[in-house]
């Protein structure tokens, strides 16, 4: 080899790039001391592969009543990802005490997967989890 400095340079730079992603599966939670249950959160892949689609499959009871304006929002990092829970869910509006399980799919941008938030609004917090431990 002619050039091992280069060889060298190539490796190291090509080792060291890194992939935003989390490195370990995630658990969600419900949200501080907010009195909204979570239900139950799944991703997949989970771990979040950076440049691949990921699947939230979020299920519940509804607390109170969600009309046609609720919103399903992920938080990851800095970015928000929106879409309108009755497109999601498809039999709108619920009524409090109605079960839902929908599924949210979309491809995030490179970021932090480690923090990931989810809340359904409809002009006030109706469901909330999170990735982050409670204290």
């Amino acid at each position: 080899m002619k050039h091992p400095i280069f060889f060298l340079f190539f490796v190291l730079i090509t080792t060291s790039v890194t992939i935003a992603r989390s490195s370990k599966r995630l658990k969600f939670y419900r949200c501080g001391n907010y009195p909204i249950p979570t239900g139950h959160v799944s991703m997949s892949p989970n771990p979040i592969v950076s440049g691949q689609h990921v699947t939230f499959n979020i299920s519940g009871t509804a607390t109170s009543d969600f009309t046609d304006t609720a919103t399903v929002n992920v938080f990851i990092s800095n970015q928000t990802y929106g879409a309108n829970f009755c497109k999601l869910y498809k039999k709108c509006p619920v009524k409090e005490d109605t079960k839902f399980d929908i599924s949210y799919t979309f491809k995030p941008a490179p970021a932090n997967y480690d923090e990931i938030t989810i809340e359904i609004d409809d002009w006030s917090r109706l469901y909330c989890a999170t990735s982050v431990p409670p204290p």
